[in-house]
């Protein structure tokens, strides 16, 4: 769509990555910068009624860990609440899964259940990224997925996506391995690795500061969404996520009260419940400014010359893994800062992470727990 060329493409320098050294940063997808909730689910949105027009039969979504995830929530409910959603993960998956390679990715391996194939019915299945830039990935998938289950050889698969770039080359790798493709934005697939070579970049910097007195509040939401690295029905998850979201700004009505601005962050793969909750905050016009964007495992090069879209980086341990180094990026004012979470075990490092990156541009910050 032509009002999107200019708005969801921001060219980024990758950290210490000899893979793939640029990163195209999407403005609007509420992961690396901070947006309107609701103009991120517009454009998500948007994309799930032309996958819906193109597609309409289809059953089967899987978005793509971690940037894809809430787009392939939402393109799966455009399809039908009957439509199945999965989304792959880079987490610890029990049971019996399928694994690929992302292989230009900081994160190489992603998996995906194997009792997710049972949904394939024989119309489309359609695949969700933020961007296609040759389609490797998406080719990697449909190859292991075609050789472990008998009978998928000849199953048809779309390619959806908010970018794509591929050249001539890569849509005929495309059609042989019989994947088509629709997108929001098409980009002409040029030379990013130069563009962004003289770009001085630094690395995220590690959170540091005396907030370790510092208090957060703490709530164990009641309602429970389902865990979508194990695939649910998309109207049930949407009714979940909505449900969750009126439960958590129930409870945060006093401490929200009289406040002007709030940023809601996802965890990682955990993006769309935030952006939900996001949404139905910003609904309440009592906001001023209310943003959402995601913690994340990707290193991005931060950079203050010119036009380049990562000005601030910190790194933060992992809401999943306190081993695990995590990043955010582009932080602002805000008179309130909600983590949205369904991490397991202790957060306090994480969430102290979290504070100290904000140091004093923010002092009122809550933690929300999602069970499944």
């Amino acid at each position: 769509m032509k009002k999107y060329e200019k708005e969801i493409f921001r060219l980024a320098k990758r950290y210490a990555n000899k893979k793939r050294s640029y990163l195209l940063v999407n403005p609007w997808q509420a992961k690396h910068m901070p947006v309107s909730p609701t103009d991120a689910l517009l454009m998500m949105n948007d994309l799930g009624c032309l996958t819906a027009q193109k597609y309409p039969s289809a059953r089967l979504v899987i978005g793509f860990a971690e940037t894809a995830t809430a787009v392939g929530a939402i393109v799966a409910a455009n399809l039908a609440d009957d439509c199945f959603y999965v989304h792959t993960t880079r987490e610890s998956l029990a049971g019996e899964y399928i694994e690929f390679s992302e292989e230009h990715s900081h994160a190489v391996e992603q998996k995906l259940p194997s009792a997710t194939l049972s949904h394939i019915t024989g119309t489309p299945v359609v695949l969700v990224d933020d961007e296609i830039s040759t389609g490797k990935t998406m080719r990697n998938m449909v190859s292991v997925m075609r050789q472990d289950v008998a009978g998928l050889s000849r199953q048809d698969f779309a390619a959806v996506s908010l970018i794509n770039r591929l050249d001539s080359d890569d849509e005929i790798r495309m059609e042989e391995a019989h994947i088509a493709h629709c997108e929001l934005c098409r980009l002409e697939n040029i030379d990013y690795e130069s563009r962004v070579r003289g770009i001085p970049i630094e690395a995220a910097q590690t959170a540091t500061g005396n907030f370790e007195q510092r208090s957060y509040r703490r709530y164990r939401a009641a309602t429970r969404v389902s865990d979508v690295r194990k695939g649910e029905w998309a109207g049930l998850y949407y009714k979940q996520c909505r449900a969750l979201a009126a439960e958590v700004l129930s409870y945060l009505s006093k401490q929200l009260a009289g406040l002007d601005s709030a940023l809601i962050i996802g965890t990682e793969e955990f993006m769309y419940p935030a952006l939900i909750c996001g949404k139905l905050l910003e609904a309440r016009e009592q906001f001023e400014l209310v943003r959402c964007q995601a913690t994340t495992r990707s290193p991005i090069g931060v950079c203050i010359d010119g036009d380049y879209p990562i000005y601030e980086g910190h790194s933060l341990h992992s809401f999943y893994e306190n081993e695990r180094q995590t990043y955010i990026y582009d932080l602002a004012n805000y008179d309130a800062v909600i983590v949205v979470t369904d991490a397991d075990g202790d957060k306090d490092l994480a969430m102290h992470d979290i504070m100290t990156a904000f140091g004093q541009r923010c002092d009122r910050f809550c933690l929300v727990e999602v069970a499944h």
